[in-house]
């Protein structure tokens, strides 16, 4: 399971919650749409794959992508309870 620490820091990585838009999944990958994708980094996605359970971490047009596998729906959810209130 996912921690409220590692859900403060996926939001802090990608430029705090003001800077996300919107945060789904797919089967195996939770998408972090972001306004201003010029803050993730090579130094933030090598921090995001530190993250337990993090696997690969993309940057595509304006959202991060990452690869988590088949808890990619909990870990969304858990997000989004977490980071956009």
């Amino acid at each position: 399971m996912w921690s409220n620490i590692e859900c403060l820091s996926i939001g802090a990585l990608c430029g705090g919650v003001k800077n996300i838009e919107k945060i789904y999944s797919c089967f195996t990958r939770v998408h972090v749409v972001l306004k201003d994708i010029e803050v993730i980094t090579e130094n933030k996605k090598a921090r995001l794959l530190k993250l337990s359970h993090v696997k690969a971490v993309f940057v595509r047009r304006s959202e991060v992508q990452l690869v988590v596998g088949v808890e990619s729906d909990r870990l969304a959810e858990f997000l989004k309870k977490e980071l956009v209130k």
